[in-house]
């Protein structure tokens, strides 16, 4: 593939030939011009993606909303080397909440991102607002797979007087919980307790249930999660922004996809949770209910923003 004209492209020198060129009679460079200056795609990136990811990190470094940085004409301020680093690793294909370090999920302002913890997506935000709506205040909740916990702080930024354990097998993810629960404590110190992160993975946590340990998992009321999901073929298929900088673990789940989702599942029974609210594959409630079947498991399914059947609500 080609890689795009120079023309298009903003680099460092080229911002600051701009700069040196522009008379006092010329027009000001504005935050659009700057856009347009950008918005030709550099390979591996799509267009789509480029466009959005170019449109945060311009708000980001100008304070102009998102979604006015393609028509504003408000003056371009002074952007130093860190912007023209950041355009850089925008175009190497480093996603834009690794370039920023932060994130907006659900109701929490910039949560902390790291590579490769997995980067929180919108489809998700769902999945919280599906558990809140059968939340009891005083309720025990169980994050399996936590990344960058934000499942289990927004549950309790929204109901403060939770109580929250989280299980992460991921060293970077664990700790990168942890930062972010104290980033977000005094929003949901009200009441609501995040308890800790136990390191280990879905398959571990049940294996020492059954053998009667952890006893402080067994009160908990509901188990939320966001599992490794993707069957492995398809994962090898995914666009390189996703598969050459996410953790492989926290997205491969296995030949079919399964692999670690039965097993947050099956903790959940092993706990006696009220409910397991789940996100899978596309197809996955099909398969988990037949599955599923056997045991009495009931489960429920819901659509995602984009129209694909991969929220589950399972009770036992």
């Amino acid at each position: 593939m080609m890689r795009p004209s120079l023309s298009f492209l903003l680099t460092a020198t080229t911002f600051t030939r701009l700069l040196r060129t522009t008379s006092p009679l010329s027009p000001p460079l504005t935050v659009s011009s700057l856009y347009s200056s950008l918005t030709q795609p550099p390979p591996p990136v799509s267009a789509p993606e480029w466009h959005l990811s170019l449109r945060h990190l311009i708000s980001s470094h100008t304070s102009i909303p998102f979604h006015l940085v393609p028509t504003s004409s408000h003056p371009l301020p002074s952007l130093g080397l860190n912007f023209h680093s950041d355009v850089e690793r925008l175009r190497s294909g480093v996603p834009v909440q690794y370039v920023l370090g932060a994130w907006d999920f659900h109701c929490l302002s910039d949560i902390i991102c790291r590579e490769p913890v997995l980067v929180p997506r919108p489809e998700t935000e769902e999945l919280v607002d599906w558990s809140l709506s059968s939340l009891l205040p005083d309720d025990t909740v169980l994050d399996v797979g936590t990344g960058t916990g934000c499942i289990g702080i927004s549950l309790l930024c929204s109901s403060p007087s939770l109580k929250v354990y989280g299980v992460e097998p991921g060293d970077k993810a664990r700790l990168l919980t942890m930062d972010n629960v104290k980033r977000f404590k005094p929003e949901f110190e009200r009441g609501g307790r995040y308890m800790g992160v136990v390191g280990d993975t879905a398959e571990g946590v049940l294996g020492r249930l059954r053998k009667g340990e952890m006893s402080e998992l067994r009160d908990v009321d509901v188990v939320v999660s966001n599992p490794p999901y993707i069957p492995t073929e398809v994962w090898k298929g995914l666009e390189a922004t996703v598969k050459d900088h996410e953790d492989r673990a926290a997205l491969d789940g296995g030949k079919d996809g399964l692999d670690v989702l039965l097993d947050v599942i099956r903790i959940g029974e092993e706990v006696g949770a009220r409910a397991v609210y789940i996100e899978g594959d596309d197809g996955h409630p099909k398969t988990v209910a037949r599955i599923g079947a056997q045991w009495g498991w009931k489960v429920e399914a819901r659509k995602d923003l984009f129209g694909k059947e991969r929220f589950m609500k399972i009770t036992f």
